[in-house]
């Protein structure tokens, strides 16, 4: 299936849960590639021999799929993101030589220079969120995302 079908299918149509076939068509594995995954991963809680949850299809899919690529794909429908995890400009001034290094570390990696930054950010982000959790309205949801957030336990979490 062509990822942005896949993206839509997964996130527009939203089903509780897959079969670990349809699961494994929406990732673009096959259906051992998924039961390996699911067995080896924080996922293996999901019975083998059961349904997907749409949760544990879409944690796979957003380590595979930049966040550029989802809402692109969604386009309009992006407003079904939590809206911290929306993507949004943001400008910055560096010396010349940090841009060079950032555009080669993207580069040797096969990604662009904003999937390079926001995958290398994420250690930053996951230090402070503790603290962002308890201050930043709506930061545990999109942290979090696209994984539930028990509005009971929110804050203490972290």
């Amino acid at each position: 299936m062509e990822r942005a079908n896949a993206i839509r299918k997964l996130f527009i149509e939203h089903r509780d849960d897959y079969s670990m076939e349809e699961a494994a068509e929406l990732v673009g594995w096959s259906s051992r590639q998924m039961v390996d995954e699911i067995a080896a991963s924080e996922l293996r809680r999901v019975e083998l021999a059961s349904r997907v949850s749409w949760h544990a299809v879409a944690s796979i899919a957003v380590t595979m799929w930049s966040l550029q690529a989802i809402e692109d794909a969604l386009g309009k429908n992006a407003s079904i993101l939590p809206p911290l995890a929306r993507l949004t400009d943001c400008t910055v001034r560096l010396p010349q030589y940090q841009v060079l290094a950032i555009e080669t570390a993207a580069r040797m990696r096969g990604v662009t220079m904003n999937e390079f930054l926001a995958g290398y950010l994420l250690d930053l982000v996951c230090t402070a969120a503790p603290a962002l959790i308890r201050n930043v309205p709506g930061f545990r949801e999109a942290f979090m995302w696209p994984q539930p957030v028990d509005r009971q336990t929110e804050s203490a979490a972290f």
